[in-house]
């Protein structure tokens, strides 16, 4: 007989024998949950919580782009759901606000199988935001990568193939998504064994058309992983479909050589490289058709015009560069057969690209700052490959940056964040100045210039003063 299972309420803290998700029978508004998972994450407010009156949060699962991801069961159903929260301690302001729900109500409308379902969105009683998706059970295509270093050509396809699949869609209503990564891509399996891709996380997506709802995303932000950023999201130009086409392009170098195409120590150089280097061809160790070579080289232009017009002539593109290997009876297809690859989408987007836009001048952004992990889950990419030896690691979290003529301007970053700070300080909001010069001095290539100049600002002065020098 199994040991009986100790839950806990943590409102009262009482312990008892039982499941989790119960009500505790004081009828404190807590939520029953594992004495482990409790003692293990004694500071989330969160666990033991019933939101909205019937998900009630059981574990954490990770981290996201704009919030926490956790475990949690719907009530009176018991059905076992991911519930994304963003806490209210968060001061999301009304812009941030209005972009949640527009994208959650374009999210919840997409069908594909490659797409997480959603199935629930809103706001607690307390403010808190929340989104409630299916809950995949798989594994995170990083960690695939990571233990298997160089996937089988027809393998890696047939994953790009589903993702592409997705993005049809998705394009199809107008959305981006702007973080597709290894950690944002969910394997998991059918009931006959075959692997089934689920893309995660459309907490940073973009809705083409920014004037829906009339808000708009802030001028100079920049939101993606730098190893997956196409160069026009590292230079806060116009995104269209064709920046996700880019990043799965890198993927599937990645998935292809065991290593990302673009790489080094840190995440701004590999915005540099995004945006100035040319595309390396595949390693001569990559035994793939040459119409792949040539498919993967295509997406990975920098000009978004040079790319793919689009998620299903991409696609259409891969399949026939795998049929024709099949026909010529490639060696690299040993036992693609059994894995499979997918046809092509079966929708088209309605219409043609809508115009890219460029957001209106506003607030100064940071030059370069970490973030919450996209995708639901923090992870490190593992570097490999026998050509070159690994860079040093760097986050495969979420950065927003500012990026431009004043890349590594240090007067021209300098002077953007002074004069930001001085607005804010001379509106009454030192607080919201001090944390513009805290970040500026955290990013900028002259943090001492940074320093004399706002300490020489009888406004910025006593608030530089509270600022201890790195």
């Amino acid at each position: 007989m199994p040991e009986p299972r100790i839950v806990i309420c943590r409102y009262c803290a009482q312990t008892y024998e039982g499941e989790p998700g119960m009500q505790c029978p004081n009828a404190d508004g807590g939520v029953l949950v594992d004495y482990g998972i409790y003692q293990a994450l004694p500071g989330d407010s969160f666990i033991g919580r019933l939101v909205a009156g019937k998900y009630a949060i059981l574990a954490k699962l990770g981290e996201g782009g704009m919030g926490s991801v956790y475990r949690a069961l719907q009530q009176p159903v018991s059905r076992p759901v991911a519930l994304k929260v963003i806490a209210p301690e968060q001061a999301i302001d009304a812009e941030q606000r209005g972009r949640f729900f527009r994208e959650a109500r374009v999210v919840s409308r997409l069908s594909d199988p490659a797409v997480v379902t959603l199935f629930d969105y809103g706001e607690d009683d307390d403010g808190t935001l929340f989104m409630v998706f299916e809950l995949v059970e798989g594994e995170l295509l990083s960690d695939i990568v990571q233990r298997e270093k160089v996937l089988p050509v027809a393998r890696a396809v047939a994953i790009v193939q589903q993702v592409l699949s997705a993005l049809v869609e998705a394009h199809g209503a107008g959305l981006v998504h702007r973080d597709l990564k290894p950690e944002n891509l969910m394997i998991t399996r059918d009931v006959r064994g075959r692997e089934l891709v689920k893309v995660l996380d459309f907490g940073i997506a973009k809705l083409l058309d920014q004037e829906l709802d009339g808000v708009h995303t802030r001028e100079g932000i920049v939101l993606g992983t730098p190893r997956y950023m196409s160069p026009e999201q590292c230079q806060d130009k116009g995104l269209d479909g064709r920046s996700d086409l880019y990043a799965l392009g890198v993927m599937l170098w990645e998935m292809l050589a065991g290593r990302p195409p673009f790489d080094a120590p840190t995440p701004l150089d590999i915005l540099l490289a995004h945006v100035r280097q040319p595309a390396p061809p595949l390693p001569d160790t990559v035994d793939a058709p040459r119409a792949i070579s040539d498919a993967i080289q295509r997406v990975l232009e920098k000009d978004p015009a040079a790319r793919f017009a689009d998620a299903t002539a991409m696609s259409e593109a891969l399949s026939a560069a795998l049929g024709d290997a099949f026909a010529e009876g490639s060696s690299v297809h040993s036992g693609a057969r059994a894995q499979g690859t997918l046809p092509p989408p079966r929708r088209q987007p309605s219409g043609d690209h809508p115009p890219a836009r460029r957001s209106g001048r506003g607030l100064w952004a940071m030059l370069l700052a970490a973030v919450l992990a996209g995708g639901g889950v923090a992870a490190w990419l593992a570097l490999r490959g026998p050509a070159t030896p690994p860079a040093p690691v760097t986050p495969s979290a979420p950065v927003k940056v500012t990026m431009g003529g004043a890349l590594v301007d240090a007067k021209v970053v300098n002077a953007r964040a002074l004069k930001q700070a001085l607005t804010l300080a001379k509106a009454g909001s030192p607080d919201d100045a001090r944390l513009v010069l805290q970040r500026a001095l955290e990013t900028t290539p002259d943090p001492e210039a940074l320093r004399a100049a706002a300490a020489a600002e009888p406004s910025l002065a006593p608030i530089m003063a509270q600022l201890k020098a790195p």
